[in-house]
């Protein structure tokens, strides 16, 4: 009994300043005896009763109600910011400290007497100092355990198991991202909590060390991440010709895994081991990666959740531990199958080898296709962007054909060129080569389309339209094909007005010596 009331106390430190509601103690009994090995005993109402009346005995219980107007279930500690700021305006911070209303005669009332009279709003608690025990393991407070980290604390221990993510955080604090983000680097430095990945962006969840180290849900994930791999003996896998040849895509192989969920893609390890087994297990050492999540053991994964382990297997490709190959279909018409095979030591080339090829082969070898071009190096970046519009035609080019033309260039760069030539036209001959930039529509999707001058002439005639800028594209299009303008004045007329004009030269040079001012010892001059 002893145990049991330490476990309620602990439970009841769990949840805060204001405890929890008088219904949960049956949670919390039936929760002992589940994890407990001992005798178990009957969870009826007569029973919760009787360990009420023990609990609310012990020095450190509270039992009252909530007053009237506590939101917050922890006190949550203003950040420095607000506090600064209410001491330059001279407001005074308004601190919401949320407290039970203790009912004085509760000790020597029964539950179902309090529950008569105060209904639902019935709670019970412990005292902070019990509470900060409970939730830190000591009595001493820390240095780095500051009223905001205790705040945070005390909101990721509420979470029990399922601990809180950041973004729940700091909601529920008001803290913006980066103060949460302190608060738990100082959690994690403390080693009070552990901070584990999960799926959306940038999403972790914050869970207490207590829970994770009691929790059986944690348990088994951490054993499942201390089992080693599973030894294989190596052999030469030959790619498939087919996909019926890797295994029916409605199939798995003949292995079984416990089933897994969200929280059990936090842990990498947990997942590199369930899809090494699997590859393993499957013929070639291959698998389609549709449904992949699902045979290792997740079932009815969300979108979020796929996501995420698509974002693990590619932590696992980085790693070198897997890779991503298309097997074609037995039948021509099929579409190739996306498949993830296991990389193995015995199939990895040495580092520095290359494949000896055929010329025809290359391109396939390294999975480019026939029509895939680079930046060429002896030309400039707009040179190459000029004569792909002037090869386009008619029908233009958009920034991502463009950008893949060019070997798959950055946009940023390649829209930058872009904007600059068609706000700056070109030399008189060469006007046909100008940019025109025009905006359409394609579906939903807002997009720009890049023409010559000559091209877009020939769109608009071709079309009947008119178009406002048309006038100004057509202006000095008469010296289109010619050479390019030049001033007279730029050159020399003969050998008397070369040497006139470096007599000029050097007789303004002399001028502007004789004009520069005298050093005098000691001191110093200084002119522009």
């Amino acid at each position: 009994m002893d145990v049991l009331v330490r476990h309620c106390l602990c439970e009841l430190s769990f949840d805060g300043d204001l405890g929890c509601n008088a219904s949960r103690l049956k949670d919390f009994i039936v929760n002992y005896y589940s994890n407990s090995d001992g005798p178990q005993q009957v969870v009826d109402d007569t029973f919760c009763a009787f360990v009420w009346s023990i609990v609310v005995q012990q020095p450190a219980v509270r039992v009252g109600v909530v007053p009237p107007g506590i939101t917050s279930e922890v006190y949550v500690a203003p950040q420095m910011k607000v506090k600064r700021k209410a001491a330059t305006t001279g407001e005074e911070l308004a601190e919401d400290r949320p407290s039970l209303q203790v009912i004085g005669d509760a000790r020597g009332k029964t539950l179902e007497e309090l529950k008569q009279q105060h209904g639902d709003d019935l709670r019970v608690a412990v005292d902070p100092q019990t509470c900060f025990a409970a939730i830190t393991g000591s009595h001493i407070r820390p240095a780095k355990l500051s009223a905001m980290v205790y705040s945070a604390l005390q909101l990721i221990t509420r979470g029990r198991e399922e601990g809180i993510t950041t973004v729940e955080l700091g909601r529920k604090t008001k803290y913006d991202q980066k103060t949460c983000f302190y608060v738990i680097k100082q959690l994690v430095e403390l080693d009070l909590v552990i901070k584990v990945r999960r799926g959306g962006v940038g999403n972790y969840t914050c869970i207490h060390k207590y829970f994770v180290e009691r929790s059986p849900l944690w348990q088994r994930i951490q054993q499942e991440e201390d089992e080693g791999e599973v030894i294989v003996a190596s052999t030469d896998p030959q790619l498939p010709s087919a996909i019926d040849e890797v295994g029916p895509t409605g199939e798995s192989p003949q292995i079984m895994f416990d089933p897994i969920d969200g929280r059990h893609l936090s842990s990498l390890h947990l997942v590199k081991n369930r899809v090494v087994r699997l590859l393993k297990a499957s013929m070639n050492h291959m698998h389609a990666s549709n449904n992949l999540l699902v045979a290792i053991g997740f079932n009815n994964p969300t979108k979020t959740d796929r996501r995420f382990f698509r974002t693990r297997l590619r932590e696992l490709i980085q790693q070198g531990v897997i890779e991503r190959v298309s097997v074609p279909p037995r039948r021509p018409a099929g579409r190739m199958v996306k498949c993830i095979r296991l990389v193995e030591p015995d199939s990895k080339l040495p580092e520095g080898t290359l494949l000896n090829v055929d010329g025809d082969e290359k391109d396939e070898g390294f999975g480019l296709s026939e029509t895939y071009t680079y930046v060429k190096t002896h030309l400039t970046i707009h040179k190459q962007v000029c004569d792909l519009l002037e090869e386009a035609g008619p029908s233009g080019l958009t920034l991502q054909e463009i950008c893949t033309s060019l070997g798959n260039f950055d946009k940023r760069t390649i829209e930058l060129l872009l904007t600059r030539a068609a706000k700056a036209p070109p030399p008189s001959h060469l006007r046909d080569l100008g940019t025109v930039d025009v905006m359409e529509t394609y579906g939903r999707e807002r997009r720009h389309r890049y023409f010559t001058n000559a091209t877009y002439q020939a769109v608009l005639a071709s079309e009947n339209l008119q178009d406002a800028s048309a006038p100004r594209n057509e202006a000095d299009s008469s010296h289109i094909g010619e050479f390019s303008d030049w001033d007279p004045g730029l050159f020399y007329g003969s050998d008397a007005d070369f040497g006139s004009s470096m007599t000029s030269n050097l007789k303004k040079s002399k001028v502007r010596e004789d004009d520069k001012p005298e050093m005098k010892r000691g001191t110093a001059v200084w002119w522009r």
